[in-house]
């Protein structure tokens, strides 16, 4: 079974909108087994769009792992430690374990695909690892494009929204390892607000 490992996040300093790169090597220096370990996901972290390229903590931040729950036991060292990511410092909380929720619409802020930087062929990208879960090409959407930066390559890719799933499907997205780099944040999908912040 998949599941979600959360941390409360507290910090006051403005971190980097594009920040998948910089929490995955903050966290690696933690749990040093995660540094290529493709079964591991780490969500987005969630706050207030400041400009500039940059965001603020609030209430409702939290650094989430998606995890097998046999491996529980390797987010321990992560709780009430202090993250340095980017110029800012973050202090994390005590963990809590989230079940994933068998949504019908699904949401990754960033997918990336190699060598599908267009967003009409990416759908395509998008349609061939979806096809054999049985989700039809009228139930992805393709929008935002955006950009990942990793040691100053910059990675291109696109927020995907997904629609009328079962809930077999939605678990499969959800816990599934095909997407590549969910380390940085990157193809891991989370049940859609009611208002789909532009983080």
């Amino acid at each position: 079974m998949i599941v979600d490992v959360a941390f409360n996040l507290i910090g006051r300093s403005n971190l980097p909108c594009d920040h998948g790169y910089v929490t995955a090597s903050a966290i690696s220096r933690i749990v040093p087994q995660w540094h290529s370990d493709s079964a591991v996901g780490i969500h987005p972290i969630s706050g207030r769009v400041m400009g500039n390229r940059s965001m603020r903590l609030d209430m409702h931040s939290r650094l989430r792992v998606r995890i097998s729950a046999d491996r529980i036991t390797e987010c321990i060292p992560l709780a009430s430690t202090a993250l340095r990511l980017g110029r800012a410092t973050c202090q994390l909380g005590t963990l809590t374990v989230e079940p994933l929720r068998p949504e019908p619409m699904l949401r990754s802020r960033i997918v990336t695909i190699k060598g599908y930087l267009e967003a009409d062929e990416f759908k395509t990208g998008i349609m061939l690892k979806l096809v054999s879960l049985g989700v039809a090409p009228e139930q992805v959407q393709v929008t935002k494009r955006r950009t990942l930066n990793i040691k100053r390559t910059e990675v291109v890719g696109f927020e995907v929204l997904l629609n009328s799933l079962t809930e077999d499907q939605s678990l499969a997205i959800q816990s599934g390892d095909m997407w590549s780099r969910r380390r940085f944040g990157c193809g891991v999908f989370v049940p859609v607000r009611r208002k789909v912040e532009d983080e």
